[in-house]
């Protein structure tokens, strides 16, 4: 985690803009935050930050200001991103790449989303390892490309748009819609299966409400009977 930051939990940052401070991310968990006021064509979203060792590593691209990149460049490290699907190369990613280096990785298989705006720096067809407690999983079902990151150090499962808790607790069930031509709920449903099985206590999504400490009982109540 970055010197000089407390290693306490929901910490709020700021960084002084010209008017008055302006709260840009929020500690989860040491090193871990979320980056704050997200919206997705006009809807409340989370993106997070993972400060590294030798790295910034975002799940999910904010919205570009200048405020937020200065924070982020004041970490001085190489930033990186990983998107959970095509709909958040959002076109905003081009000017992280242009302004910060930022090196954007997609799932191939989402090369060709209707959503994606943007240009990614790697299509990859095996997951990348950005660090040793990190894991990034393929989760087709959403969309064929659909990625969730793993942190085994922390128990979280930051699930893009493939797992959605909601504020009671329990996980959004999408089978009640009807799919989107890229959607596939019979492997969505499996994707859940597998995220299922491992140690999970937090889940930290894209859309809806993040899930602090009760992950399994949201997996086994959404799988039941399934």
């Amino acid at each position: 985690m970055r010197s000089g930051l407390s290693a306490l939990m929901w910490v709020t940052v700021f960084f002084q803009c010209q008017s008055e401070p302006k709260a840009l991310v929020t500690e989860l968990f040491p090193g871990v935050y979320r980056v704050n006021n997200q919206t997705f064509y006009g809807e409340k979203v989370h993106t997070y930050m993972l400060d590294l060792p030798d790295k910034l590593l975002l799940f999910d691209l904010p919205e570009y200001n200048e405020e937020l990149k200065n924070y982020f460049l004041s970490f001085s490290k190489p930033m990186y991103a990983i998107l959970s699907h095509g709909s958040c190369g959002i076109a905003d990613g081009s000017r992280w790449q242009k302004h910060t280096g930022l090196q954007v990785y997609l799932d191939e298989k989402d090369a060709e989303h209707p959503w994606l705006r943007m240009q990614p720096d790697q299509l990859y067809d095996q997951p990348p390892v950005f660090a040793a407690h990190l894991m990034v999983i393929n989760t087709p079902g959403h969309s064929a490309g659909s990625t969730c990151l793993y942190d085994r150090q922390n128990k979280i499962l930051f699930s893009g748009d493939t797992v959605e808790p909601m504020e009671n607790g329990e996980i959004y069930d999408f089978t009640q819609n009807r799919p989107k031509e890229y959607e596939d709920f019979e492997k969505q449903l499996k994707s859940i299966k597998q995220l299922s099985e491992l140690e999970v206590d937090h889940i930290m999504p894209f859309h809806r409400h993040i899930l602090m400490d009760s992950a399994k009982k949201a997996f086994n109540h959404f799988l039941k009977g399934r």
